[in-house]
């Protein structure tokens, strides 16, 4: 995938349910055997060089949201996302 998109500006939209509910129950639309929170960071934290110019974080129901696992989670995710905007690929 990275060469793929090595040099072209890339707009990432990470939907939080994603992961498996047993790290994110309180998402729009849960599915189980979703990605542990681990895979989740790691994928993220794997796309280091590309140019992510926009990032989109999205589907978190509070509601839903037990003990504010998934914010936390979220929170992470945004985290992970802003260290990659703040990376510029060499």
């Amino acid at each position: 995938m990275g060469e793929r998109l090595k040099g072209r500006p890339v707009y990432l939209c990470f939907d939080i349910d994603v992961f498996d509910p047993s790290c994110a129950p309180g998402v729009a639309t849960p599915s189980w055997g979703g990605l542990s929170a681990r895979e989740g960071i790691e994928f993220l934290r794997g796309l280091v060089g590309l140019d992510i110019i926009a990032v989109d974080v999205n589907t978190v129901s509070p509601p839903h949201d037990v003990q504010n696992m998934t914010a936390f989670l979220a929170a992470q995710v945004i985290y992970q996302s802003l260290v990659l905007l703040c990376q510029k690929p060499s």
